[in-house]
């Protein structure tokens, strides 16, 4: 894992001693930079780091976007898959509300981004094993995304390991197995 150290390294030393002075920390750049670094911490199994920079993606991503816009909501979404994946089920939960509050109540909104925040609404219930619950945001995730283009569509849907694992946590089997079998033709 030297590509994960030598990553670390250039973040941190090229983010902190020269970007970080040079961006405000309500710039876009600044909050990739911060997903970026979280995501290195995560890798590398610094989960409170990951946190504290998770955070930080936070506070900046509220500097930058009021908390009705759409972006924040999309943005909302970025951080819960990221507070997912380092354990953080309470926070993830609590800010998944708000973005599909935020993507209900909004007339601009994407369709796709919408779906998007569905299906990690799923993620976050089958883990606290709501299987109805979580079922049923997938099920209104996917009747989103059949009514949009398909190149969005392909924009929108998570990583096929991601839905994999969905599909078997609200009991899908054979959808799962027909979709694993078509990512390894």
């Amino acid at each position: 894992n030297d590509i994960i150290a030598e990553s670390e390294e250039v973040y941190e030393n090229y983010f902190f001693n020269n970007l970080e002075l040079q961006i405000l920390p309500g710039h876009i750049g600044y909050v990739d930079m911060l997903y970026g670094l979280s995501e290195i911490y995560e890798s590398s199994d610094r989960y409170e780091k990951a946190s504290e920079t998770l955070e930080k993606a936070l506070a900046a991503t509220r500097a930058k976007y009021d908390n009705e816009d759409v972006a924040y909501a999309e943005a909302l979404d970025r951080i819960v898959n990221l507070q997912i994946r380092i354990g953080e089920y309470e926070k993830a939960d609590h800010n998944i509300k708000i973005a599909l509050e935020i993507f209900k109540s909004s007339k601009s909104g994407s369709r796709a981004s919408y779906a998007k925040a569905l299906e990690t609404q799923a993620k976050v219930m089958a883990i606290y094993s709501l299987y109805d619950e979580a079922e049923d945001a997938f099920n209104r995730s996917q009747k989103l995304l059949g009514k949009i283009k398909a190149t969005d569509r392909i924009a929108a849907q998570s990583s096929i390991e991601d839905l994999a694992s969905l599909y078997i946590d609200i009991g899908k089997f054979s959808i799962t197995e027909e979709l694993l079998a078509d990512a390894i033709q």
